[in-house]
């Protein structure tokens, strides 16, 4: 049996991953003022990097997919993919600003609105590596075999994640989850030429082989490469996850999958802007400490504000792109 991931489920996975993120984030928060449990711990220690290897795995997946059906040109490629990063992370910059002015220069609040410097956030390295991820894509997608196409996309990712090791050696999860980007893509690709047994041979067993033996020799990145595989096995486990619901369609799992599927179709939707504004307001909580109100301030002020925030990015697009 082939896999195939619709943009339906692709969603709901983006509302969980969503969801992963901003607990990972909150629990990280409630484990610093006493709340030591197994659950808080797991959360803090791999939620998030779950969440984002989750959202570079659909993003390039939707990605590849798109593109076999039709090119866009290198102007339309950019412009959608630009516009949707930073139409949203300007307007929570701007409004982190104006909550939490504090006196710097035009030029530097510029910059940081932009994302350059000094991030306002540490949750928005995610928006900078991204676009270099969008590019490394285009290029590789410029080329007609499917096998150079895969090759040059892992081999530039993985120069990617050396130069960020080399330069932020002290933000190891910009690192983490980089990984789930070449794996969409190649799954994508060879999705409709082999049946999900002779895939998952093909994408993950010399993913694991490669990064594992990289591991027992490279021990001064043991922890990177050991992420890495995590990263890996966390995709493995979803697409055998996924194929087993979709061929069960009977059974209770399924069907108390299904029941959350509203929910997470929801948060999915607005995923990138709630990702944007959630950890702006944790660090109103008294800088992440008082956090248990979070959930009433994620639910009343988060999500709606991440709807606006979606509504303004849908409109100015279509603006900027009829011109």
């Amino acid at each position: 049996m082939a896999f195939n991931l619709s943009k339906e489920v692709s969603t709901c996975l983006k509302g969980v991953s969503c969801l992963l993120i901003v607990l990972h984030h909150w629990c990280s928060g409630l484990s610093g003022v006493g709340y030591d449990n197994i659950l808080v711990k797991l959360l803090t220690q791999a939620g998030g990097v779950t969440g984002v290897a989750i959202f570079f795995f659909l993003s390039s997946y939707g990605l590849t997919r798109s593109q076999l059906v039709k090119k866009d040109s290198i102007s339309s490629f950019f412009t959608k993919r630009l516009t949707k990063v930073y139409i949203p992370l300007v307007l929570t910059n701007v409004l982190w600003l104006v909550l939490r002015y504090s006196g710097q220069s035009f030029v530097q609040s510029f910059l940081q609105i932009l994302n350059i410097g000094d991030l306002l956030d540490l949750a928005t390295w995610f928006c900078n590596v991204i676009i270099v991820c969008y590019v490394i894509f285009y290029v590789s997608n410029r080329l007609k075999k499917d096998w150079m196409k895969i090759l040059v996309n892992w081999i530039l990712m993985l120069s990617l994640a050396v130069a960020l090791v080399a330069y932020f050696p002290y933000r190891p999860c910009y690192v983490y989850s980089l990984v789930a980007f070449p794996l969409g893509g190649m799954v994508a690709i060879l999705q409709d030429k082999m049946n999900m047994t002779k895939l998952m041979m093909i994408t993950f067993l010399p993913v694991v082989v490669f990064f594992g033996a990289m591991a027992m020799f490279c021990t001064a990145y043991k922890t990177h490469l050991l992420a890495t595989l995590y990263c890996s096995a966390v995709i493995l486990c979803l697409m055998l996850i996924l194929m087993e619901l979709l061929n069960n369609r009977k059974s209770l799992i399924f069907e108390l999958v299904y029941s959350l599927k509203k929910p997470a179709s929801f948060i999915g939707l607005y995923s990138y802007e709630i990702y944007l504004l959630h950890n702006k307001f944790l660090m109103l909580h008294s800088d992440y400490h008082v956090t248990v109100w979070y959930p009433i301030t994620f639910v009343l002020i988060v999500v709606p504000l991440a709807v606006v925030f979606f509504m303004c990015d849908n409109l100015l697009t279509k603006m900027m792109v009829k011109k």
